[in-house]
């Protein structure tokens, strides 16, 4: 295995989650380019890998402009939905318990983080993604639990607070991925 092989595999490995076929033809292109640069150098591959930079980061910068395939994207809306579950509230509010939410805010706070996550690592697209499923699956478990029969009928403070949280989850996995795109400068390397 040359040493061009070798990095090629570092490049690979550091692209992991992007869809397969944009992966092979950034990989590609780039043996295309590095096998040039080693044979206007004589043969000796030190130097165009040097140049090239490291293969991690080479790897992760593809990633960050290409984004990850959408088998990642459908996983980290399928987590998000799963972690929603529990963090959906009880959305009547009364005297006796002016706070029904109490339950649900630890799992909120790890939904919100990982839709946070989402959104600055896979990008806007897969967190508003996951925002999404987030505000369908806590919209799912709140009809079905009005469809219980104890269930007290939701007021209109609950269903709003309820909308208001769905909403922000969607723009918090909007934002973030938006931002970091917006602020980051373009790496001249690629």
């Amino acid at each position: 295995m040359s040493d061009v092989d070798v990095y090629l595999a570092q490049v690979r490995r550091s692209m992991f989650g992007m869809a397969p076929v944009v992966r092979e033809d950034i990989l590609r292109e780039l043996q295309s380019h590095l096998s040039e640069a080693v044979a206007g150098n004589g043969g000796d591959a030190a130097k165009p890998l040097r140049d090239a930079g490291p293969p991690n980061l080479i790897g992760r910068e593809y990633r960050q402009i290409y984004g990850f395939g959408t088998v990642f994207k459908l996983a980290f809306a399928t987590i998000a939905f799963i972690l929603a579950i529990p963090s959906s509230p009880i959305l009547q509010i009364t005297q006796e318990f002016p706070i029904p939410n109490i339950l649900a805010i630890p799992f909120l706070i790890v939904l919100v983080a990982w839709v946070l996550w989402v959104s600055v690592e896979a990008g806007s697209r897969a967190g508003i993604l996951a925002g999404i499923a987030a505000f369908l699956a806590r919209a799912v478990v709140e009809v079905w639990l009005a469809a219980m029969p104890p269930y007290p009928a939701p007021t209109a403070a609950g269903i709003g607070l309820f909308v208001a949280t769905g909403v922000v989850l969607v723009l918090l996995g909007w934002l973030p991925g938006t931002a970091k795109k917006a602020w980051s400068r373009p790496s001249g390397d690629l």
